[in-house]
This record gives structure tokens, C-alpha cells and sequence, in this order.
């Protein structure tokens, strides 16, 4: 299934093949939670661990790519990978995603923390 990934340490916006609901997981590196269901149906999942994943990158014991954050101007902001998927069918899997890829990347505002960002620090 067509979804879209976000992955604020790179700044990217892409979309991805997503083989079923069940490899969500390894798209986001960890576990996952429902961070916004869209009127269209199209649901963001976000790094259930995000917050408490980000603070120790940011104390320097995790990794980097978690303190970056991400903000769709919904009600919070998200703390590392996030992906968009379409709504379930009726047997239970995740369709394509219908929000347009531009829609998302117009939307998007990547945080870098100020140290990171100074840092250089690449992929």
C-alpha cells in the first residue's frame, strides 16, 4: 500500500510502499500509536516512545534522529518517524493513502533542536 513517510532528522517527505498494517513498526523504529485520524479517513501513526525516545537523545543516550520533531499544525508535534496510511478496509488492512503528498509537505514544519542544528550533524 501507498503510504507517506515523514522523517524529520532528514527533513524528507516520501512516499513509501507499505506491504501491511503489520510493518508499520519497522517504518517508524519502535512501536506505534495513532497520532491523528484526517476527515478523509487517512490515519498518522507516530513513535509511541517519541517524547520519552527524544529526551534521552537529547540527554545523549539514544539516537540522534529521535530529538528531531515534526508538526502537520494538528494538536501536538511529533517526536520522530511518522507515516500516513490509508483507512482500513473492510478485512481489516490499511489502504493507500489519499491525502496528496504535497498537501503534507506544504503543511509540514520540521524541529531541530538548536544544539543539533549547530552541531552540522548529518544522516
Amino acid at each position: 500500500m501507498k503510504a507517506i513517510l515523514i522523517h524529520p532528522y532528514n527533513r524528507t517527505v516520501e512516499y513509501v510502499d507499505v506491504k501491511s498494517g503489520r510493518d508499520l513498526n519497522s517504518w517508524i523504529k519502535g512501536s506505534i500509536s495513532m497520532g491523528h485520524m484526517f476527515d478523509n479517513g487517512d490515519i498518522l501513526y507516530a513513535d509511541d516512545d517519541g517524547i520519552g525516545e527524544g529526551l534521552d537523545a537529547l540527554a545523549g543516550r539514544g539516537e540522534v534522529f529521535r530529538v528531531c520533531q515534526f508538526d502537520l499544525g494538528l494538536h501536538q508535534t511529533y517526536f520522530g518517524i511518522g507515516i500516513i496510511v490509508g483507512d482500513e478496509d473492510e478485512v481489516g488492512e490499511i489502504t493507500d493513502v489519499k491525502t496528496p503528498i504535497e498537501e503534507i509537505r506544504q503543511r509540514i514544519s520540521f524541529i531541530w533542536p538548536r544544539a543539533l542544528a549547530a552541531s552540522g550533524k548529518q544522516n
